[in-house]
């Protein structure tokens, strides 16, 4: 049994509905949320601003889950999960090592008291943001099962049908 067939069995994993759709609007959230951190970042606040960076790569992974219809249990799983597409060689292994960067140091402000960080260290990370969401990116497009256009297209039906 191999590693993802194993967290299935488990029930780490479950299969969904596939959506091109939700998985392009969870990489669109990813930027808004990097753009948060990058403003957050700048006036100071840096909780808020790691928060944020760890909400934009969690987002970005899962629009890989989300494109294949696949269900995550814990976001730790996603490291996982993406190991299949490194082993494909469609997503680099520094890639995945971005994502376990930003997990770990998540996983430390949450279960720590008085974490500071460095404000060399989260700028760091938003640039480590930009580089995971930039893998993702390419990764979704050499992997891509919907034209692209038609993705386009109901996201801006989404946006203006509020």
């Amino acid at each position: 049994m191999d590693k993802i067939d194993e967290l299935y069995y488990k029930g780490h994993l479950r299969k969904v509905e596939a959506s091109p759709l939700k998985s392009a609007l969870s990489l669109k959230e990813a930027k808004i949320w990097l753009k948060e951190a990058e403003e957050t970042f700048k006036v100071g606040f840096y909780r808020s601003s790691r928060v944020s960076t760890y909400f934009a790569v969690l987002h970005a992974a899962r629009s890989v889950t989300l494109r294949d219809g696949v269900e995550v249990e814990d976001p730790l799983y996603l490291v996982n999960y993406l190991e299949k597409y490194c082993a494909e060689g469609n997503l680099s292994l520094e890639c995945l090592d971005v994502l376990t960067v930003i997990f770990n140091l998540n996983y430390e402000d949450q279960h720590h008291f008085q974490t500071t960080r460095n404000p060399d260290d989260l700028k760091q990370a938003i640039d480590f943001g930009h580089e995971f969401i930039n893998c993702i990116k390419n990764l979704l497009d050499k992997t891509a099962r919907l034209p692209r256009s038609v993705i386009k297209n109901s996201i801006r039906e989404n946006e203006y049908g509020e």
